[in-house]
Formats: C-alpha cells, sequence, structure tokens
C-alpha cells in the first residue's frame, strides 16, 4: 500500500475506536450515571445514532459541492473531540451529542473519499487496498468496543470518553502530518456558501436532539422518502 492509504488508515483508526466507546456506553451513561428514564434513554440513543449515520448524506454533499473532503475531517474530529470532552465532564448533554453526531457525519464519508483518492488504480491492488483498510478498521472498533465496559467500570465513564477524546485529537494530528499526501482542493470548491450550510445544519441537529422523538419520527419518514425514491429510480432506469 502507498504512504497516503497507510495515512489515511492511521487517521482513521484512532477515530473508529472513540465510535466504539460510544457503541458500548450511551446507553449505560444514559441510565446508570445520568439516571434518565428508560424509554427517554432510548428514545435519545436512538435520535444520537440515527442522526450520527445520516449526517454523512449531507456532509458529503458538502465535501462534493463545496468543502473539500479534507476540511470536512478536520471539522469532524474537531467537533467530536469537543463532543467527548463535553460528555467527560457531565455538562450540555444535548451540545455533546449533537457534536458528536455533526463529528460522525462529517468524518465518515470524508475519510472514504480519502481513501479512495489515495486508492490504486489498478483493480486488484485498489480492491485488496480497501479490504485492508476496512479490516483494519472493523477490527479497532470491536477491540474498543470489548475493553469500554471493563475501562468504565474500573476508571468511570468520564475518563473513557475523555480516552474518547483524546482518540479523536490523535486523528487529528496524524492528519495534519500527512496532509501533503492528498491533492489539494478543487478550484470549484466555495467555502464560504458550504460553511453557511454547514452552520444551519448543526443547528438543525441541536433542534432535532432537543427533541429525540420528533427526530425519530422525522429520521423514520426521511428513510422510507428515500427508499421509496431509489426505488422509482431503478424502475424508471
Amino acid at each position: 500500500m502507498n504512504k497516503a492509504i497507510i495515512a489515511t488508515v492511521a487517521i482513521a483508526i484512532p477515530c473508529m475506536m472513540s465510535t466504539g466507546i460510544l457503541f458500548s456506553l450511551t446507553v449505560l451513561y444514559f441510565t446508570g450515571v445520568l439516571h434518565l428514564g428508560t424509554t427517554k434513554s432510548y428514545n435519545l440513543n436512538t435520535s444520537f445514532f440515527s442522526l450520527f449515520y445520516c449526517l454523512p448524506l449531507f456532509a458529503g454533499y458538502l465535501s462534493d459541492k463545496y468543502l473539500d473532503a479534507k476540511k470536512i475531517l478536520v471539522i469532524g474530529l474537531t467537533f467530536s473531540s469537543a463532543g467527548f470532552f463535553l460528555l467527560s465532564i457531565n455538562i450540555l448533554l444535548t451540545l455533546s451529542l449533537t457534536f458528536m453526531a455533526v463529528g460522525g457525519g462529517c468524518f465518515l464519508p470524508s475519510i472514504w473519499k480519502l481513501l479512495n483518492n489515495a486508492a490504486d488504480r489498478v483493480p486488484r491492488k485498489r480492491l485488496n487496498s480497501f479490504v485492508l483498510s476496512y479490516s483494519a478498521l472493523a477490527v479497532s472498533s470491536l477491540i474498543s468496543s470489548f475493553l469500554a465496559g471493563f475501562a468504565a467500570n474500573k476508571y468511570g465513564y468520564s475518563v473513557v470518553f475523555l480516552i474518547g477524546a483524546i482518540f479523536n485529537l490523535i486523528s487529528l494530528c496524524v492528519f495534519f502530518v500527512n496532509r501533503g499526501l492528498y491533492p489539494k482542493a478543487s478550484a470549484y470548491c466555495s467555502s464560504g456558501y458550504g460553511f453557511i450550510l454547514l452552520a444551519v445544519g448543526i443547528a438543525c441537529t441541536y433542534l432535532l436532539m432537543s427533541n429525540a422523538t420528533l427526530c425519530e419520527y422525522i429520521i423514520y419518514f426521511t428513510s422510507l422518502s428515500i427508499v421509496v425514491f431509489f426505488h422509482i429510480y431503478i424502475y424508471k432506469e
């Protein structure tokens, strides 16, 4: 594998490990530490991860049209770090979840776009690059998911969430050290308009996180609409 692919995987592994922490601890944190009710914890967790995996559609659009993948990656890692830090000191729960949802939404499309740009154009070598990269990320996430509960039980949730923030900062540092390996942004990127759209997206995410039940309904409706749209599109093709 070339240096850009190795660098991209090195950027992604710490961030994916922080995501594994979220997978393991959010519900337990809501119920055991914050003492939220079961229903409220479930709704909050569902809303958070729904936004976490829906926002890459929005961030990917921004990356393609207005902000290049490198800017989106930096934004994502910065927001994730801030969200984990707020969660570790147990303040501003809605804002911390918003930051981490935005961070994950920005990170996922940008890291795969950078990997796609770095991968070899020879089909077999390209396939091998993606398989090895995905395997490394999956294993790192699995390890952190497995260990997060034990660490939280022994050292406390605040310490584990602080480690999550450090993981994202490590990814950010690795990116800045290796940013010269990636191509410059295309001339068509309009950063000003892109940042305005990003700010609107963050505000909407915060409002949805503030009303978990409404967020669930909107996510369900949007998901069904996307499925129907693609079925109609495929049928027409």
